[in-house]
Order: C-alpha cells, then structure tokens, then sequence
C-alpha cells in the first residue's frame, strides 16, 4: 500500500526530532526517561 509507505515515511521524518524534544524538554523540566 502506497499510502501506508509514505505515512511511514512521514513518520519516519517527524518522531525523530519530536522524540530528542521530549527527551531535552523532559530533562530540562527535571524529569528523565
């Protein structure tokens, strides 16, 4: 399926830098993971 390659391709694209934020943001407020 065409459409589900390229919504992986989104993805792929998208949770990398939202996952370093998390980790960044999350560990600048005094959490960590």
């Amino acid at each position: 399926m065409a459409s589900a390659t390229f919504i992986e391709v989104i993805l792929a694209i998208i949770l990398p830098p939202v996952g370093v934020f998390l980790r960044y943001g999350l560990a600048v407020s005094g959490y960590s993971l």
